[in-house]
């Protein structure tokens, strides 16, 4: 009888710790490009996730790409991104098919429950399950460093430098590629939040097309505390660079 006692006990108080954790605002990753800087607390689940995604440069449309996030301890999460169903034009022809896999652990080293500075590393590395053209079958990785500023009359600012170790363009062999974004958010009214920002990506590969820049914007609705539908678009400012992607999509908490 104590046992069953005791493992009743154990079953009740479980929940009720992940909850009690659970004092950390919503805060997912999408829908811009830079990240968050806080973690799912622990043994708490994130999914995030388009609707769709489509890009006019190449006709290149994903959907169904799923992001699920496990709260591991207080101050870091493990991320694993599905490329989702993509379906890619190139000429004449439609490749159809799965993205990539990326793994990422979150790593928080600054306020991650509180304070007017949060920072996080994230270091990735993407297992290369699509087949080519929609990728490139080549396992690829590297870190981004996210640094959320708390800025006057409600402002957030998000600086975030990545550097990442990819494929060549000519051969299978390596380049690095360095990536910054700065990002300004705010509210707009009641639950929902805009935000807008600049991407740049650029590579030390001199036969690798770059850089590639976009000016950035979307809106993010809380429907339930933990529950958010955004839509935004990532437009190129040169050459180089997709015209406009457009996306749509979820992140809820559980």
């Amino acid at each position: 009888m104590r046992t069953a006692f005791a493992l009743l006990a154990v079953l009740i108080a479980v929940p009720a710790c992940a909850f009690a954790d659970d004092v950390r605002d919503f805060a997912p990753n999408r829908p811009s490009r830079s990240d968050s800087p806080y973690t799912v607390p622990p043994g708490l689940v994130q999914f995030e996730s388009d609707f769709a995604n489509y890009t006019t440069d190449g006709d290149v449309l994903q959907a169904l790409d799923p992001t699920v996030i496990f709260g591991l301890t207080h101050l870091s999460d493990i991320e694993f991104s599905l490329g989702g169903l993509v379906a890619q034009k190139n000429n004449a022809d439609t490749t159809t098919g799965f993205g990539d896999v990326v793994v990422r652990l979150k790593l928080n080293l600054v306020g991650d429950d509180s304070g007017p500075v949060t920072i996080a590393a994230i270091p990735y590395v993407k297992i290369p399950t699509a087949r080519e053209p929609i990728g490139n079958g080549q396992v690829e990785g590297g870190v981004n460093l996210p640094c959320l500023f708390a800025l006057p009359y409600g402002f957030g600012l998000t600086i975030e430098p990545e550097i990442s170790v990819l494929k060549d363009a000519l051969t299978d062999g390596k380049q690095a590629s360095f990536t910054g974004i700065v990002n300004v958010a705010h509210t707009i009214a009641g639950t929902l939040s805009g935000f807008i920002e600049i991407y740049d990506q650029t590579y030390t590969d001199s036969a690798t097309r770059g850089p590639n820049t976009t000016f950035d914007f979307g809106v993010a609705y809380l429907v339930t505390k933990f529950i958010q539908l955004d839509a935004g678009a990532n437009v190129g400012l040169n050459r180089v660079t997709p015209g406009v992607n457009v996306y749509s999509g979820v992140a809820f908490r559980f």
